[in-house]
């Protein structure tokens, strides 16, 4: 199968990325550059947790089906639902497929407040702003390409005590598959916030593919089978006046569970993080090891400034039951995601 111009494009860009970043590194020191510190155990511990959670945003964005359903979280599952149950609005709707091919040729999911605003009897929130772009690079021919491009896309979290976490992911992602395989890029760049660890960011020039299990099946508009990922390329991470450079590597495929009601549904795999500074260097492992097990600290001292980071140390938090996706639907349109065939969207 040929890849299409666009997604060669992007590709090009993202090896440009990584010679850039490999090139240019942040972490050393130059005259009148503020030295770097060394990385501590908390900072690494940081990363490695980071770096898990943008491999579970890549894993949440493969489908049309799981991006239309990006207003779906668990915890806040009814009752604690929105105001006015449109979330997010879609445009044009219904979307215009011109090759069938299940993936629509361009359209909008715009994630407005008071909308998108979700909250529940005990006091916590969620609010989500935004627009996620989702497009066929070549929407005539009747192949299987899907980009993905976030505008702003911001979901931020308030305990009820009034401690808050936010997430605002700008980029593109665009993905190629097979009957049994996805590759892709993603050149995204994500943003946090909290009450407790300040500010940061952490940007990415990955590689990204994923083989599905056998025995699955793969459609766009449905939620990802089960199958195994791997990730690699370059990040840069900021916090406060510290950028540090990494290079991510998959050590072992990262299986993905479709079966897993939780947040994190990787059961195994390994990822390695090395710090590619001249003044410092740093390697953070980061092990999957079970469905809703999220990564936990453990030092190893074997290797002089390495840190390990497991899954196997905290246990699974409580799994909600999974319920539909809030999808805004105008007046007269489904909601449900199979939507994106003219036949269906029409209906």
């Amino acid at each position: 199968m040929r890849l299409s111009r666009p997604f060669i494009g992007l590709a090009s860009a993202a090896t440009a990325l990584t010679l850039a970043f490999a090139a240019c590194n942040p972490d050393a020191t130059a005259p009148g550059k503020q030295q770097v510190p060394a990385l501590t155990a908390p900072e690494a511990q940081s990363i490695g947790r980071e770096a898990a959670g943008e491999v579970q945003s890549v894993a949440s964005s493969f489908t049309v089906g799981d991006l239309f359903g990006s207003a779906f979280d668990p915890a806040f599952a009814p009752p604690a639902t929105s105001p006015t149950g449109l979330c997010p609005s879609i445009s044009p709707f219904p979307p215009v497929d011109s090759d069938s091919d299940r993936v629509p040729d361009d359209v909008t999911l715009t994630f407005t407040l008071p909308d998108c605003h979700f909250a529940r009897a005990d006091g916590a929130s969620l609010d989500i702003t935004g627009t996620i772009g989702i497009s066929d690079p070549t929407p005539t021919p009747h192949d299987f390409g899907l980009r993905v491009a976030f505008g702003d896309l911001q979901r931020q979290y308030t305990a009820p005590g009034g401690d808050s976490h936010l997430r605002r992911l700008s980029g593109v992602r665009q993905l190629l598959k097979t009957a049994t395989e996805f590759t892709g890029v993603d050149s995204t760049d994500a943003h946090f916030e909290s009450t407790h660890d300040g500010s940061g960011d952490f940007n990415k020039a990955w590689v990204v593919d994923f083989k599905i299990d056998d025995g699955q099946s793969f459609g766009w508009d449905r939620h990802l089978p089960s199958g195994t990922l791997t990730v690699n390329g370059t990040s840069t991470r900021t916090r406060g006046d510290v950028t540090r450079s990494l290079e991510v590597t998959t050590l072992t495929g990262l299986h993905f569970d479709a079966t897993c009601t939780a947040e994190q549904k990787f059961d195994a795999g390994e990822l390695q993080i090395v710090l590619t500074g001249f003044e410092h260097s740093g390697t953070i492992d980061v092990k999957f090891t079970a469905c809703g097990v999220y990564p936990a600290p453990a030092v190893s001292r074997a290797i002089p400034g390495s840190v390990f980071i497991s899954t196997a140390r905290l246990p699974s938090p409580p799994v909600p039951a999974q319920v539909p996706s809030p999808v805004s639907v105008p007046r007269g349109g489904s909601a449900s995601v199979a939507m994106l065939s003219p036949s269906s969207a029409s209906a």
